[in-house]
């Protein structure tokens, strides 16, 4: 598979790429690569999430992906991240979310995918539902999307104010998973 043509983007920048079917693939690649890499059972699920998961939709060409796993203790995990160290993988802290630890891949100058570890099954039924619901509803992902061009546009050097920007969006569609199950 050709990552490196189709994915990666400079640290901190907003550039869009239109969809690249091939990112689905590019997925089930390293995921395959993780598994064979990474002790059994390290994730008890492994999914893609984000843009390049939503067929159609442009996206930062960054593969997203979230992993369930038991604990986000940075002791217990500590092993793990070392290993995935080998693989590429960056831990990067992030002071305002204490839910997942977020490890990167690539240089600064060209990162190419986002790993999340997460403890709390809400937050990968919420990455799931999102993503789901938007592949499912045209109509919202154009929507989406048009959001994501006119951000890039106004904060295509401040990743954090464009993902802020999102913020409103996806929680109210995330809103529509509480109704969907009553």
């Amino acid at each position: 598979m050709q990552q490196k043509s189709i994915l990666g983007l400079q640290r901190k920048t907003v550039v869009l790429s239109a969809h690249h079917p091939q990112w689905a693939a590019c997925f089930r690649e390293e995921k395959q690569n993780l598994i064979q890499h990474l002790p059994p059972n390290t994730f008890l699920q492994l999914e893609h999430i984000g843009s390049t998961a939503i067929i159609g939709l442009c996206a930062k060409p960054i593969l997203d992906m979230m992993a369930l796993v038991s604990t986000i203790d940075l002791d217990i995990l500590s092993p793990i991240i070392k290993q995935l160290a080998h693989l590429d993988y960056t831990y990067r802290p992030n002071k305002t979310n204490n839910n997942r630890l977020l490890l990167v891949k690539g240089p600064a100058s060209n990162r190419t995918h986002h790993l999340s570890l997460v403890a709390d099954t809400r937050l990968l039924t919420d990455a799931l539902f999102f993503k789901d619901y938007l592949n499912t509803n045209p109509n919202q992902a154009k929507a989406y999307e048009q959001l994501k061009q006119n951000l890039q546009v106004q904060y295509a050097t401040d990743r954090d104010q464009y993902t802020k920007g999102k913020a409103h969006f996806i929680r109210s569609i995330l809103v529509l998973q509480n109704h969907s199950s009553q």
